[in-house]
């Protein structure tokens, strides 16, 4: 052939087969029907249309992310979402920037999370459990799972957000987008202390202000001597217990990036587990009794 044609339809694939049928031997032309058959009868042909659709939806929610601009953030999503309905990216940009109420955000999330199952089924990844965030086409799916859990998390539905973080580290263990920190602090709001120390010891060798503050936070929970474990977060970290016992204001505007042991990291860190220390009875009193004679 003097040059391939790109395959965007279900019709360039077919014309592109015939160009190539026309330069088989009797036996590869046999053989290519025989092939052709089978790929129509599972629908293989209709599926490559398919990712193609997904993939040049994806690259319009590209464009969305590196827009500063909300109205075309907006506009690129819909049309994004109008090329392909798989496309979770663009529903999560919907639930992001075009969102009207609590209710209409989250079905744009749910519509996101269904979108993202779709797309898996498109690339038949249906398979691929513990490696989601290894492959490009579930991550959108995995991005759709923890809006969806922060957003039950944030209206009070605890179990609800628990479960959706369990099966994400089922679907990937390695665990890359970190939903394993907000997890091991939900155990902790609901007193789930087997739960949290079963997490903890999955994760033994984790440093973060999360697993030190999280660990002393468990003991307090378990009624342990938690002062020990209180000593060794404050050597990780020392400004996260001004944050936690309300000597430092959370920032309304949290950093977008931490460092290890730096501030930005105590903030990020108070903002989403105070709600855990509040939970745990006796908590924050203790913690104010254990680093009273601290500025």
């Amino acid at each position: 052939m003097a040059g391939k044609k790109k395959i965007g339809s279900f019709e360039a694939v077919e014309n592109e087969i015939m160009d190539m049928m026309a330069q088989l031997s009797p036996g590869e032309m046999e053989l290519l029907q025989k092939n052709m058959g089978e790929w129509l009868e599972k629908g293989e042909l209709w599926e490559n249309e398919a990712e193609a659709a997904i993939d040049e939806a994806q690259a319009l929610i590209f464009d969305a992310w590196d827009s500063p601009r909300v109205d075309r953030r907006i506009k690129l999503a819909r049309e994004a979402i109008a090329i392909s309905d798989c496309c979770a990216d663009g529903f999560l940009i919907l639930a992001d920037d075009a969102s009207a109420n609590d209710e209409e955000r989250l079905d744009h999330i749910k519509q996101a999370v269904a979108a993202g199952e779709r797309a898996i089924k498109v690339y038949g990844h249906e398979d691929e459990i513990g490696h989601f965030w290894g492959l490009l086409e579930t991550r959108p799916y995995m991005r759709a799972l923890q809006h969806l859990a922060l957003e039950h998390r944030k209206h009070g539905r605890l179990s609800e957000a628990a479960e959706i973080l369990k099966h994400m580290l089922h679907l990937n263990p390695n665990d890359n987008l970190g939903v394993r920190y907000i997890l091991l602090h939900l155990h902790l709001q609901m007193s789930k202390a087997k739960d949290a120390q079963k997490l903890m010891a999955k994760y033994g060798d984790d440093h973060s202000a999360y697993w030190f503050f999280g660990k002393t936070l468990l003991y307090v929970l378990r009624g342990k001597n938690a002062a020990a474990s209180l000593q060794a977060a404050n050597a990780y970290n020392p400004h996260v217990v001004a944050y936690l016992n309300g000597k430092k204001k959370i920032p309304k505007r949290l950093p977008d990036m931490h460092g290890i042991g730096d501030e930005s990291e105590a903030m990020i860190y108070a903002n989403d587990c105070l709600p855990a220390w509040k939970a745990v009875a006796g908590a924050l009193d203790w913690l104010k009794a254990e680093t009273a004679g601290n500025r």
